[in-house]
């Protein structure tokens, strides 16, 4: 069968047709995608880049240690006005005034302690109790924390404390580090806090051993608060020395410890290397005139994930040690440090304290009181305004402060607000207090850092 020429031609005429038809289809089908595409990710836009903006805190979280022996004095304050609520121990509902601060009784638990509106960003609290003296900042929920010079043994032994101040649930590691690397404690792994709990581990009970203990408090949901009570108990009975031991935030290369007293009771220094490498450390004097390294200081060797005690007895001793402020490490990578003195009946526990560049406050309880600065970064000035327990106000001093040298001012003995503004200067400091007679003691209350300032993230329109 055949087809004539003009035939044939129609035919091609009309498959060509239908390619083109099916084509213009495809091609159609196939812009429509595109334009699809470009709707949900358009080509080449990326987000504009805005910073978070910065608003002042609007409420403020801490929470006061259980009282050694069932009592003790909490006070709060703030450098503004605004509302207090507590959970125990102070009124339940309070109005804070500037600068005067309100007093509690403490007791067998832990209390919480809220400030809103203009007090949260200068909100301090503060617990201690007598005979003799011991004193600890109330401090808010952190996410890290670490605990050093820790004990676990029939002489010397430590309490943790996790309180969870918040709505939600909470959870947290208590990683423990010993002279021979970490110490197994499956116990103290994913401890669980529903909202309001708090739970305490005697670590005696917990992990029985010799030896000294670095802890580190790692949050990993929600938010919780730590506290340690540490003691050295008698073998011949008695009474056991008690005292709070100050969390240091994290780990640094250099921490300092200042507050020391070289002429009074046994000196221990504890230092822990958290990190997989080994550490090395140089010992080093602070003064008035300088930081320095004494002659026979040791080099301490830290062994990877371990804590390392060094006994100062004979240093603090020495002639150069005559007048020494505090003592500071400049380790090879970030370490954790406490210094522990043992005097007669009392211990006082120092920790390596914060870098403060803004203002701060700390509550001190009675008696003589000093305040140890040491030069951070810069030179400029701090002044120094003190208020007692009725908001009265003591009175006001400024030190002059360069970094690497030692400051001190007495303060008067009625002073219970302690507020200590930088300028031009960033420091380390603490507040040293003593109580004569035979129960006195020693406290040191550390200047911490605190928050006075949300970061809100900008939140910016989305393509679906």
């Amino acid at each position: 069968m055949s087809f004539r020429g003009d035939e044939t031609g129609s035919i091609r005429r009309l498959r060509s047709r239908r390619i083109d038809a099916t084509v213009l289809v495809g091609l159609v089908l196939m812009a429509l995608v595109a334009v699809g595409l470009l709707l949900v990710h358009p080509r080449g836009w990326s987000a504009p880049t805005t910073a978070p903006t910065e608003q002042p805190l609007s409420a403020s979280l801490r929470v006061c240690p259980a009282a050694p022996s069932g009592k003790a004095q909490v006070v709060a304050a703030s450098d503004a006005s605004g509302a207090l609520q507590s959970s125990a121990g102070l009124p339940t509902h309070a109005q804070l005034k500037a600068h005067t601060p309100v007093s509690g009784t403490g007791g067998a638990k832990p209390i919480v302690l809220s400030a809103s509106g203009t007090a949260a960003g200068g909100f301090a609290a503060g617990s201690w109790a007598t005979g003799p003296l011991r004193a600890s900042d109330c401090s808010g929920p952190s996410p890290d924390a670490w605990y050093t010079g820790l004990g676990a043994g029939a002489v010397h032994d430590s309490v943790i404390t996790l309180t969870n101040p918040t709505d939600g649930d909470a959870v947290a590691d208590v990683l423990l580090y010993g002279p021979k690397g970490p110490v197994a404690a499956p116990s103290l792994r994913g401890v669980a806090l529903q909202p309001g709990a708090t739970k305490s581990f005697d670590l005696l009970r917990t992990i029985p051993m010799h030896g000294v203990l670095d802890a580190e408090i790692s949050v990993t949901r929600g938010q919780i608060a730590s506290s340690v009570l540490d003691q050295q108990k008698s073998l011949t009975g008695g009474p056991a020395m008690q005292e709070w031991v100050a969390p240091q935030p994290h780990a640094v290369r250099v921490p300092v410890l200042l507050g020391i007293d070289a002429g009074h009771g046994s000196h221990v220094l504890y230092v822990a290397n958290p990190t997989q490498r080994q550490l090395t450390a140089d010992l080093k004097l602070v003064s008035g005139s300088a930081v320095f390294t004494p002659d026979g200081a040791p080099t301490m060797t830290l062994p990877a994930q371990s804590v390392v005690s060094l006994s100062l007895d004979k240093l603090l001793r020495s002639k150069a040690a005559a007048g020494a402020l505090g003592v500071e490490l400049d380790a090879t990578g970030p370490v954790t440090a406490s210094l522990r003195r043992t005097s007669g009946n009392d211990i006082l526990a120092t920790t390596a304290g914060d870098r403060v560049g803004e203002p701060a406050e700390v509550l001190v309880p009675p008696g003589a009181k000093q305040l140890v600065l040491l030069g951070d970064t810069g030179t400029g000035s701090v002044t120094v305004t003190t208020s007692d327990s009725s908001g009265k106000r003591l009175g006001s001093q400024r030190l002059s402060v360069t970094a690497d040298q030692g400051a001190t001012a007495s303060l008067p003995a009625g002073a219970t607000f302690v507020e200590v503004t930088p300028s031009g200067v960033s420091v380390i400091g603490t507040v040293v207090v003593t109580q004569s007679g035979k129960n006195g003691g020693s406290a040191t209350m550390p200047l911490r850092e605190r928050v006075r300032r949300n970061l809100v993230p900008a939140v910016l329109p989305g393509l679906r």
